[in-house]
C-alpha cells in the first residue's frame, strides 16, 4: 500500500511506460511467426528474412545513444512517439510486402529506429525520473518484466490470424496493436514535466548531449550486444538456407552462450569495472 500510495501520482507514466515497451519488445519478438508463409509467398529466402532482423538489431543498438541524445533536447515525448509512429509505418511496410526491399526497410530498418525510441533504454530511463529513488529498483523491476510480456498478447493473436487469414492478415493485426503504442508513449511522456535531480559534476547526465553520444560509442559494450544479434540472426538464417533446419544452428548458439557466459563471469571476478565515466581536466 505505501507503494501504491508514493507512485499513484506517476501511474499514469508508468503504465503508459509498461505498454509501449511491452508491446515494442513483444511484437518483434513474435516476427519470426510469419518468416515461413511470408519468405514462400514473396519467393525470400529465410537468410533474406533474417537479413532484415539482423538489420533491425544493428540499427537499434547504432541509433540508441542518438535517441537518447535528442531525447534531452527536445524530450521524451516526442522521441516516444516518433519512435512509436515509426513502428506502425514499419509493419505496415511488411503487411504489404511483395519482395526483400520491403521487408528490409519496415523490419529492419524503421523498426530498428523505432525500437531505439521505445525499448528498453528509453523506457527504464522514463520510469527512473518519474519515481523518487528510494522505490526506483522495484519500478524499473516492474516495468522491466512488463516488456517480457508482450508476446504473451502478441503470439497468440499472430498465429491466429496468420492460420486463420494467412500472414498478411497476421502483420495487419500487429499494426492494429502497434497503434496502441501512441498514446501509451504520449502518456509516458509526461515525465517531461519532471525536473530532473541535479547530478553531480562527474556524471554523464551533466555533460551536454553530443558529448553523452561520444562517450556512449566509446563504450564497446552500447554496440557488442546488437553486433552479436546481427551475426546471431542473419548466420542463423544463412545455415537454414544452406542445411534444412536449425539444428546447427541452435547447437552453435548454445555453445557459444555458455562459453560468453563463462568468459563474462570469469572476467567479472577477476576485473570489476564501473559505468563509463567522463574524463576531467
Amino acid at each position: 500500500m505505501a507503494l501504491l500510495q508514493i507512485l499513484r501520482p506517476t501511474l499514469p507514466i508508468l503504465i503508459g511506460t509498461s505498454i509501449m515497451l511491452t508491446l515494442s519488445m513483444g511484437l518483434r519478438q513474435s516476427l519470426g511467426l510469419f518468416m515461413q508463409p511470408l519468405t514462400q509467398d514473396i519467393r525470400i529466402s529465410v537468410s533474406d528474412f533474417t537479413l532484415a532482423l539482423a538489420v533491425q538489431n544493428l540499427a537499434w543498438g547504432f541509433l540508441q545513444p542518438f535517441a537518447g541524445a535528442l531525447t534531452v533536447r527536445y524530450g521524451f515525448r516526442a522521441i516516444m512517439v516518433a519512435g512509436a509512429l515509426l513502428y506502425v509505418a514499419g509493419l505496415a511496410f511488411m503487411a504489404g510486402a511483395n519482395g526483400l526491399l520491403s521487408v528490409m526497410i519496415g523490419g529492419g530498418v524503421l523498426i530498428g529506429m523505432s525500437l531505439a525510441c521505445t525499448a528498453a533504454a528509453i523506457a527504464m530511463s522514463v520510469a527512473a525520473r518519474a519515481v523518487p529513488a528510494s522505490v526506483r529498483s522495484t519500478v524499473l523491476g516492474l516495468v522491466s518484466g512488463a516488456g517480457s510480456l508482450g508476446a504473451l498478447l502478441s503470439a497468440p493473436i499472430g498465429q491466429m490470424l496468420n492460420e486463420g487469414y494467412g500472414w498478411r492478415m497476421g502483420l495487419a493485426g500487429f499494426v492494429v496493436l502497434s497503434f496502441l503504442m501512441i498514446p501509451a508513449a504520449w502518456y509516458a511522456g509526461r515525465v517531461d514535466k519532471i525536473p530532473l535531480p541535479k547530478p553531480a559534476d562527474d556524471e554523464i547526465g551533466n555533460s551536454s548531449a553530443s558529448v553523452a553520444t561520444k562517450i556512449a560509442f566509446s563504450n564497446a559494450s552500447f554496440m557488442s550486444h546488437q553486433i552479436g544479434s546481427f551475426l546471431g540472426a542473419f548466420g542463423g538464417g544463412v545455415l537454414y538456407d544452406a542445411l534444412g533446419s536449425y539444428t546447427i544452428a541452435w547447437r552453435i548458439g548454445v555453445a557459444l552462450g555458455l562459453a560468453g557466459g563463462i568468459i563474462q563471469v570469469a572476467f567479472a571476478l577477476i576485473r570489476p569495472s564501473g559505468p563509463p565515466q567522463m574524463q576531467t581536466a
